[in-house]
């Protein structure tokens, strides 16, 4: 198994709603899931957008 760390970001619709859909995703696809941070709201760079939801999520897997 690999120890993998994953940088999660959302900016549309149900941000929240969506990492955690992206952390089940990977867990319905063989990633075990160790850790993650507190999800921080922070403001884009670049064009005007809404602001991102980010979070780190530590986890293993055989995965290639």
């Amino acid at each position: 198994m690999t120890r993998s760390y994953l940088a999660l970001g959302a900016n549309l619709g149900d941000r929240l709603a969506n990492l955690r859909r992206a952390v089940g995703l990977l867990e319905e696809r063989g990633a075990r899931l160790l850790r993650s941070s507190r999800v921080y709201e922070t403001e884009p760079v670049g064009p005007p957008q809404p602001d991102y939801l980010n979070a780190v999520i530590e986890v293993e897997t055989d995965l290639s």
